[in-house]
C-alpha cells in the first residue's frame, strides 16, 4: 500500500467517525462529508438549524497535496494532526495550513 493509500485510509477513519453522531442542538443538525478524491479533499460540515438560525460550518478541511496532509480548516475539539499522529501519519508529513503564512 502506497504512503497516500495508507493517509487516504487514515483521512476516512476520522470521516466516518462522525457517522451517526448528531452535533449539539435540538436535533435539526446533521454532518454531512464531501470527499472528493480525484483532487484529495476531505471536508465534514455541520448543516442545518438551531432555533432562528442557519447553520453551515467546516468542522474540517483536509487535503492531499505533495505527499503531505495539508489542514485547511480544524476546528475540531480534538486536534486533527493528533488524531493523524495516533493513526501513524508522522508530524513531518502533516502540513498545518492554517498557520502557514
Amino acid at each position: 500500500m502506497s504512503k497516500l493509500d495508507i493517509y487516504k485510509l487514515a483521512i476516512a477513519e476520522i470521516l466516518n467517525s462522525y457517522d451517526g453522531k448528531i452535533p449539539e442542538g435540538d436535533g435539526r443538525i446533521e454532518f454531512q462529508k464531501v470527499i472528493d478524491e480525484k483532487n484529495g479533499h476531505y471536508v465534514l460540515f455541520s448543516v442545518g438549524w438551531t432555533e432562528d438560525s442557519r447553520i453551515h460550518d467546516c468542522i474540517f478541511h483536509i487535503n492531499l497535496k505533495a505527499n503531505k496532509i495539508w489542514i485547511q480548516e480544524d476546528n475540531t475539539e480534538l486536534s486533527l494532526g493528533h488524531l493523524l499522529n495516533d493513526k501513524g501519519i508522522p508530524e513531518e508529513d502533516i502540513v498545518l495550513a492554517y498557520l502557514e503564512g
